[in-house]
């Protein structure tokens, strides 16, 4: 062997050799955010509490008139129909924000593969953040409320309950506190438990007739069958799932087996899946979410969901998710994102939900 021969013996020989580093950063959590995407976004609240309102139909009535008949004028007469079938309903603004800083060595002199400007990444980062923080405070079970000069806006979770809030037994025992200001007025609340007259289905097992019966119980308020999105957990995904699975297993006789498969396959493909549930009283499309129902925990927050008629559901921007730039009083950039904002569900009677969570 000639002695001036340079040669490598390990990774990072000969002295002074420079790394190969790729340019690639990958983020694995990029989970999605499907109500902040498919809902309304308005301008809208000019003041922390701001309203609108509700409104129905009477009853039908049929009564019948004899010939003849006045219509009686006196103040407590019951001949007129009522008139008054508003009410108003109301929410509290919701500031969600996320910041950041970075020192100055770390963003003027230090070169990072994959990263032109540590402050500028950083800042698209807590865009990003903030998005999915807006998506878990809309679709929880959160109290509209105002304490402490801090105000929370009232979640999908609080307007779509049979109490016209989450009690203890709709946002279990973390739940925080109501101000009734914003309680669903008793008219327009939805009704709880596992029959075709509810738009709560409390057991989700799942089958389908309890989200049959949660379409016909929003059929029966509002008389017509429609499109729905469905912002559901993931674990009720794969029960919609399989609805349409494998359902049946018969022994015929020994050694014997009849197995019925409802699932479209060939010799080297199986389709298991279900993205859009056709009922009787309406067309559901299934966005799954890791987000849905996260204040009630992981495994119940999996079992939960909503359907949603998303034209009657907004988010109102007082300011829409912005990046400000802070003073650095020369330590580093810093800046921050925030988003001022309320929901407003237009009348609670046009959705339904599935629910899990008793305590």
């Amino acid at each position: 062997m000639s002695v001036g021969t340079l040669k490598i013996t390990g990774a990072t020989d000969p002295k002074g050799a420079r790394e190969d580093l790729s340019n690639l950063i990958r983020t694995a959590d990029v989970a999605e955010t499907p109500f902040f995407a498919m809902a309304k976004k308005t301008t809208g609240p000019k003041n922390v509490l701001f309203q609108w309102q509700m409104d129905k139909y009477n009853a039908v009535s049929r009564a019948t008139v004899a010939d003849g008949t006045d219509v009686s004028l006196a103040s407590n007469s019951t001949d007129f129909t009522p008139t008054n079938t508003r009410a108003l309903a109301k929410n509290y603004v919701h500031v969600s924000q996320r910041s950041t800083r970075v020192g100055f060595y770390t963003n003027d002199i230090q070169t990072v593969a994959g990263v032109p400007s540590e402050f500028d990444r950083s800042m698209a980062r807590r865009t990003f953040e903030l998005r999915r923080d807006m998506e878990s405070v809309l679709t929880s079970n959160q109290n509209g409320n105002f304490t402490s000069n801090t105000a929370k806006t009232k979640a999908l979770g609080s307007f779509i309950s049979e109490n016209g809030k989450a009690s203890a037994n709709v946002g279990g025992t973390g739940a925080n506190t109501n101000d009734s200001a914003t309680d669903v007025d008793s008219n327009f609340r939805v009704t709880a438990g596992t029959t075709a007259a509810t738009s709560v289905q409390t057991t989700v097992t799942l089958t389908e007739t309890e989200v049959q019966n949660l379409l016909e119980s929003i059929y029966s308020q509002t008389g017509t069958s429609g499109d729905f999105d469905g912002i559901i957990g993931v674990g009720l995904k794969g029960k919609f799932t399989k609805l349409a699975g494998t359902h049946t297993t018969a022994f015929t006789a020994a050694g014997a087996r009849n197995l019925q498969v409802n699932r479209e396959q060939d010799d080297n493909r199986l389709i298991s899946t279900i993205d859009v549930f056709v009922g009787d009283f309406g067309r559901v499309r299934l966005h799954p979410s890791t987000f849905v129902d996260g204040d009630l925990g992981s495994d119940a927050g999996k079992a939960g969901g909503y359907f949603l008629n998303m034209n009657g559901v907004e988010i109102k921007y007082h300011t829409p998710p912005t990046a400000i730039k802070l003073t650095t009083d020369g330590g580093g950039p810093a800046g921050l994102v925030r988003s001022i904002y309320g929901l407003c569900v237009y009348n609670p009677l046009e959705h339904g939900r599935f629910r899990t969570a008793t305590t």
